[in-house]
C-alpha cells in the first residue's frame, strides 16, 4: 500500500501545464493563470500555446477515433474514408467539395479513380443539381449512371496465343490502299509520325505472311491497316484481326529496349484502343511509349539536333503526337499529366500549333485541375497565351486553301482542343454561379432572367457556354457528310459530350435566355448519334437525350414561375374571374408541384427546397446519392418520373445500341447491370465549388 502523501501528490499532478512553467521546470496547477504565475505577477504570461506531449498522444487517438466512427462500409462492399485537410486552401468553406475521390466500377468490378477533368465528374455535378431542381427523372437515376462504359475485348485472356496461331487477315491490294487511305482521314492532325510513301511501297510485302519481310517491319503496317479497318464500315471485321497481329509482334520484339519503333508501335496500340472505346487501357500501353521517349530523350530539343534532319523531324513529330494523347486521356479521364514540355512553345522559330496547344492545356491540367484551386492571376497568364495561340492560327489559316466539301477532321481535332482548353479554364466559374443561380431561384419567384454576375465573371461564365456552343457548330458537318467520315473519332466524340453536358448544365443558370442552347444540345445529340456503333458514343448519346428532357422540364417549370407571378401582378389590376387552381394546364398540375403519387410530389417538390445539407456527415449520405424513401422509385416509369407534366418536345428516339432501362449489349460491361449503384466514394455532397475560386470578382 503506497503512503498517504505519495498518493496525494500524485493526485495532485497536472498533465497541462503553462509555457511558464514549462521552461523554470516547475509544478504548474493547470489553470489559467496559474498559482506559480499569480505568485510572480506575470498572469499576463501564462499560456498554454504548446502541446503536452500526452495531450497530443490524445488529441490523436481521439482523432483517430473519429476518423474510425465516419469510416462506413455500405451494403455493396465499398469503404467510404473521408479525407483530412491537411492544408490551409482545403480548410476553407467555400471548398468543402474538393475532398471527393471520385471512384468507378470498371468491367471488372474494380474501381477507377476520375479526377475533376473527367467527364464522369462533370456529369455528377449536374446530376446532383438536377435532382435538386426537378427531382427524379431518368437522367438522374439512370442505372448506369456511375459505370465506367467501355467495350470489352474478346477473349482477352487469351489474345497472345490466338495472335501466334492465327495469321493476319487476307485482303485485296485494293482494300489495303483504301485502309491505308482511312487511318489517314481518321488520323488527320493527330499521327503525322508514319511515312505514309515507304508504307504504301512496302505495304503488299508486310501484309504478305509468306514473304521474307522480317517480323519487326510488320508491326506498323499491320496497326496502321488495322485502325483504317476499325474507322471503316466495310471492313471492320478484320479491324481485330490485324490488331492482334501487330501487337503480339510489338509484345514478342519491342518490349525489351527502348527504340523509335517501340514508341511508334505503342502509339498506334494507343490510338486503336481509344477507338475501340477502351480508355483506361489505351492510357496504360500509352504510358509505355512515354516511357520509351524519355530513354531516347525526345523530348528534348538538343538531343534531336544530334540526328540528321529527317530522324531529328520523325522524333519531333513522334513527341508532338504523344503529347496530344497523353493531355487528351488526361483531361478526359481526370489523370495526372505524364508528359512535361520542357521548351518555349511560344517562340517563333519552327513554331508548332500543336505544341503550343498542348502548352496551353497542360498548364489548364497543372495550374488549376491539380492545385484544385483557382486565381485571377492564372486566369490572366493562360488567357494571354490563349489570345496568342489564336492570333498566330488565324494568320496560318489565311494562307492555307479552301476547305472542301468533306469535313477536314485535322481541323476539327485542333479546333475543338482549342475550345476545350477555354472550357477547361473556365468550368469552375459556370458551376460556381449556375449552382448559386439555383439556391438563389429556388425559394422566389422573380421574373425569369440568367443568372447575376459581375461583369467579368460573367465573362468568364459566358466564354464556357460560348466554346461549348462553338464546338458543337464546329462538328455540325459530321452529321451531313455521311460518307466520307471515319467510323471512329474518339477524339471529335468526347468534345461533343463534354459540350453537351456543358450547354445542358447552361439550362439551369437559364443561359438559354442568352444562348441557344437547346438547338445546340439537340445537334450535340444527332453528332453522338451519327457514331452509334461506338460504344461510348451509343452511352453518351443516350444520357444527352436524358438530359435534353430535364432542361426542356426545366424551362416549362421557370416559363411557369414567371407566368403565375405576372398573372397575379395581372389580377391585381384587372381582377381574375378564373380560379388560381385553374389558371394552369389541366394536363400538368401547377408549377409541376402536385403529381399523382408521393415519390413523384417528393421529387418535384424539391424544386422550391433548395440545395440539401451540404456539410452533412458523410456517413449520413447514402452512397448512391439518393433518398432513402426515393430509392425504390429509381427506375419508375415517365409519369412517376416527371409527376405528369407534358413535355412540349418529345425526346428524340432511343439510338441503337443500348438502353439504360433495358438490357445491355454483351459489349459493354457486364457487371453494371447486376450491381447498378452508384459508386462515387464522395466524402462530401457540397457541388456549390468543387475549386478554390481566389478574387471572382475580381477576374
Amino acid at each position: 500500500m503506497k503512503p498517504q502523501g505519495r498518493e496525494d501528490r500524485l493526485q495532485q499532478r497536472c498533465s497541462r501545464a503553462c509555457d511558464t512553467c514549462k521552461k523554470r521546470k516547475e509544478r504548474c496547477d493547470g489553470r489559467q493563470p496559474c498559482g506559480r504565475c499569480n505568485e510572480r505577477a506575470v498572469q499576463d504570461k501564462c499560456r498554454f500555446d504548446t502541446d503536452h506531449g500526452v495531450r497530443r498522444r490524445r488529441v490523436r487517438h481521439q482523432n483517430a477515433a473519429k476518423q474510425s466512427a465516419v469510416t462506413t462500409l455500405d451494403a455493396e462492399g465499398v469503404v467510404c474514408i473521408p479525407q483530412p485537410a491537411n492544408t490551409a486552401w482545403e480548410q476553407q468553406p467555400s471548398v468543402a467539395s474538393l475532398h471527393q475521390s471520385r471512384l468507378v466500377r470498371d468491367k471488372r468490378g474494380r474501381f477507377i479513380f476520375l479526377g475533376d477533368s473527367a467527364n464522369l465528374s462533370l456529369l455528377r455535378v449536374i446530376r446532383q443539381v438536377a435532382r435538386t431542381c426537378h427531382g427524379e427523372s431518368k437522367f438522374v437515376v439512370d442505372p448506369l449512371r456511375a459505370g465506367f462504359v467501355e467495350a470489352s475485348a474478346e477473349d482477352s485472356g487469351s489474345w497472345m496465343d490466338a495472335a501466334e496461331c492465327e495469321p493476319a487477315p487476307a485482303v485485296s491490294a485494293e482494300e489495303a490502299g483504301s485502309l491505308v487511305d482511312m487511318f489517314e482521314t481518321a488520323t488527320s492532325g493527330l499521327v503525322d509520325f508514319v511515312d505514309m510513301v515507304e508504307l504504301r511501297a512496302r505495304l503488299a510485302a508486310a501484309l504478305d505472311h509468306k514473304s521474307a519481310l522480317l517480323a519487326q517491319e510488320r508491326i506498323v503496317p499491320y496497326l496502321v491497316v488495322a485502325i483504317g479497318a476499325q474507322s471503316s464500315r466495310p471492313l471492320g471485321h478484320h479491324a481485330e484481326g490485324f490488331f492482334r497481329r501487330g501487337r503480339y509482334l510489338a509484345t514478342r520484339h519491342l518490349t525489351d529496349d527502348a527504340s523509335v519503333m517501340t514508341a511508334q508501335a505503342y502509339v498506334l496500340i494507343t490510338v486503336y484502343l481509344l477507338s475501340a472505346s477502351r480508355r483506361n487501357t489505351a492510357s496504360m500501353h500509352l504510358r509505355f511509349a512515354i516511357g520509351s521517349l524519355y530513354a531516347l530523350g525526345i523530348h528534348r530539343k538538343a538531343v534531336a539536333l544530334r540526328f540528321s534532319k529527317r530522324e531529328s523531324l520523325l522524333r519531333e513529330k513522334l513527341w508532338t503526337t504523344v503529347r496530344i494523347l497523353d493531355l487528351f486521356l488526361s483531361a478526359s479521364l481526370g489523370r495526372p499529366v505524364a508528359t512535361t514540355e520542357t521548351r518555349n512553345t511560344r517562340l517563333q522559330d519552327e513554331y508548332s500549333e500543336w505544341n503550343d496547344l498542348c502548352a496551353i492545356l497542360e498548364n489548364v491540367l497543372t495550374q488549376v485541375y491539380q492545385q484544385r484551386s483557382i486565381t485571377a492571376e492564372v486566369v490572366d497568364e493562360i488567357g494571354q497565351h490563349q489570345r496568342e495561340w489564336a492570333d498566330n492560327h488565324t494568320k496560318a489559316r489565311a494562307t492555307a486553301q479552301p476547305t472542301t466539301a468533306a469535313p477536314d477532321i485535322g481541323t476539327l481535332h485542333i479546333k475543338q482542343m482549342y475550345y476545350w482548353t477555354i472550357m477547361l479554364l473556365t468550368r469552375p466559374f459556370l458551376m460556381e454561379r449556375v449552382v448559386a443561380h439555383v439556391n438563389q431561384t429556388a425559394a422566389q419567384t422573380d421574373d425569369l432572367g440568367p443568372c447575376a454576375l459581375p461583369d467579368l465573371s460573367k465573362t468568364l461564365v459566358y466564354a464556357c457556354v460560348n466554346s461549348a456552343v462553338k464546338t458543337i457548330e464546329l462538328l455540325e458537318p459530321l452529321v451531313r457528310c455521311t460518307a466520307s467520315v471515319p467510323a471512329r473519332l474518339p477524339l471529335l466524340i468526347d468534345a461533343a459530350f463534354h459540350s453537351a453536358l456543358t450547354v445542358g448544365f447552361a439550362h439551369f443558370g437559364d443561359l438559354y435566355l442568352v444562348f441557344p442552347l437547346a438547338k445546340h444540345l439537340e445537334l450535340a445529340h444527332s453528332i453522338l448519334s451519327r457514331f452509334a456503333d461506338d460504344p461510348v458514343a451509343s452511352r453518351n448519346a443516350t444520357i444527352v437525350m436524358f438530359l435534353m428532357e430535364v432542361c426542356q422540364l426545366h424551362i416549362e417549370k421557370r416559363h411557369a414561375a414567371n407566368m403565375d407571378v405576372e398573372r397575379e401582378a395581372i389580377g391585381k389590376l384587372f381582377g381574375q374571374i378564373d380560379h388560381p387552381a385553374e389558371q394552369t394546364d389541366p394536363g400538368r398540375p401547377k408549377h409541376g408541384h402536385e403529381p399523382p403519387d408521393d415519390a413523384a410530389a417528393q421529387a418535384a417538390g424539391s424544386y422550391v427546397a433548395g440545395f440539401p445539407n451540404m456539410h452533412a456527415s458523410p456517413s449520413n449520405v447514402p452512397l448512391n446519392g439518393l433518398p432513402e424513401n426515393q430509392s425504390s422509385n429509381a427506375t419508375g416509369g415517365s409519369a412517376s418520373v416527371y409527376g405528369g407534366s407534358v413535355v412540349s418536345q418529345s425526346p428524340p428516339p432511343l439510338i441503337p445500341g443500348l438502353d439504360p432501362f433495358g438490357p445491355v449489349p454483351a459489349a459493354l460491361d457486364s457487371s453494371l447491370v447486376a450491381n447498378p449503384q452508384l459508386f462515387w466514394l464522395d466524402f462530401d455532397e457540397d457541388v456549390s465549388s468543387l475549386f478554390t475560386i481566389i478574387g471572382p470578382t475580381q477576374i
